[in-house]
């Protein structure tokens, strides 16, 4: 027959991709709403099961992903911007999700996210999709689905905040060294606070011949005074100005107590501590 009834088409599919967010956490699963943070997806040979022998290079660019005040943009390989935030996948197999460029004071993940696109049905098998499947850890990174408007895939990917922590010594103001002899178990104690914070407040109290030590110190400015000095000493009139920055670089200031209270625009002097914001307690200086 010439006629071609309706019975006698066949259809050709093509998977639908899904659209894409990415929502940045802090370890605790907060959302860090106000993020910025760069992204990329790239295309790695279907063969590839161990994240930890792929870098941020692996493989070929398929899109770039930008996350400006907490709202995703998807892009092409070229940076042109997509309408929408749908993908534009071609393949089906392994992808790594690279983070390029961590939201400023948390640490950028130290290895991709491996995952594995594949078909998959919603709507009870009506409709075939690509999706993704996680290869990697799921502490760092979750995924989920919404259908309320086409479909929607939510990245959920956490970062560890940058903490930094500094060290340091007492010694007699006529003394180079370190109290090591000197004083025997007499303590001194040292208050520390933080700018724009009241809630912030850490207090320690050891042997002189110990070493003073702050740890687990968040991004900004922070005071640090001596509040009781060793018996037989007189308590130092000097005030520390302690600056945290992105990165967890620890800087620290000498002041006068009187300018707690100003900005500090040519200090005397500038501290700057000899440890990586990876591993803070690397740092074998010290300040006196």
């Amino acid at each position: 027959s010439d006629t071609i009834l309706a019975t006698d088409i066949f259809g050709i599919g093509n998977l639908e991709n899904p659209k894409i967010k990415i929502i940045k956490q802090d370890d605790g699963g907060n959302e860090i709403s106000s993020a910025n943070a760069e992204f990329e997806l790239r295309k790695v040979d279907d063969t590839n099961n161990d994240v930890n022998k792929l870098d941020d290079n692996s493989g070929e660019l398929v899109h770039k992903i930008s996350i400006e005040n907490g709202q995703t943009k998807l892009k092409k390989a070229d940076g042109t911007e997509i309408e929408g935030n749908q993908l534009q996948i071609e393949k089906l197999g392994k992808y790594i999700l690279v983070e390029k460029v961590p939201p400023r004071g948390y640490r950028k993940l130290d290895k991709p996210i491996l995952l594995n696109v594949k078909e998959d049905q919603i709507d009870k098998g009506a409709k075939k999709i690509s999706w993704f499947e996680i290869k990697s850890s799921t502490d760092i990174v979750k995924l989920e689905i919404d259908t309320s408007n086409g479909v929607l895939a939510t990245f959920k990917v956490k970062n560890k905040e940058i903490k930094s922590k500094f060290a340091f010594k007492k010694k007699a103001e006529s003394l180079s060294e370190p109290m090591v002899d000197i004083a025997g178990d007499k303590t001194a104690t040292f208050k520390l606070t933080k700018d724009g914070d009241k809630t912030f407040s850490q207090t320690l109290t050891k042997k002189v011949n110990e070493t003073f030590e702050f740890n687990d110190l968040k991004k900004g400015d922070y005071s640090l005074e001596e509040t009781k000095a060793p018996s037989g000493f007189v308590k130092t009139d000097k005030l520390y100005r302690i600056s945290i920055d992105d990165k967890g670089t620890v800087r620290i200031f000498k002041a006068s107590k009187d300018s707690k209270n100003s900005k500090i625009q040519k200090p005397k002097f500038e501290y700057k501590m000899n440890a990586s914001p990876e591993n803070p307690s690397n740092a074998t200086d010290r300040i006196e």
